[in-house]
């Protein structure tokens, strides 16, 4: 499990690069790209990918955990850029949860582009399957 999860980690990561990079390069000068929030998610998933790593090389369960409490930060992170770009393509601001719903079903029904919305899903699978390796790493295996 903590090597599925490894390369959830990695295509994840891979594919947030290829939406970071188009972002990027087809922004509008005077657009309102929010640099901070997404340095912030890069830095994130940068220190749980390497906390990752770190508990596969040592097998120390609280990198493990650590990685697992960063990914739950970075999620978070890169959830608040998916409703900001949601917001500002639809041109509302509503309430957070209905405008996030309204956000989720965007990237479900093929409405972002396809790294984009690659990249959300694999987050949360990323996020079950580091939390998966946690329980069985802390645990041993469910009977």
């Amino acid at each position: 499990m903590a090597y599925i999860a490894l390369v959830s980690w990695l295509v994840t990561a891979g594919l947030g690069v290829s939406v970071l990079t188009t972002w990027l390069r087809h922004r509008h000068p005077r657009s309102r790209f929010p640099t901070r929030l997404v340095a912030a998610h890069v830095a994130t998933v940068t220190a749980g990918l390497t906390l990752w790593v770190t508990y596969l090389a040592t097998g120390r369960l609280l990198a493990a955990w650590l990685s697992f409490a960063v990914v739950n930060l970075s999620n978070g992170l890169g959830d608040t850029i998916m409703l900001g770009r949601f917001r500002a393509l639809a041109g509302i601001g509503g309430s957070w949860l209905r405008d996030y719903g309204r956000a989720l079903r965007a990237v479900l029904t093929g409405k972002y582009p396809p790294q984009g919305t690659m990249h959300g899903i694999l987050g949360g699978i990323t996020y079950l399957a580091t939390l998966a390796a946690c329980v069985v790493g802390t645990w041993g295996p469910i009977r």
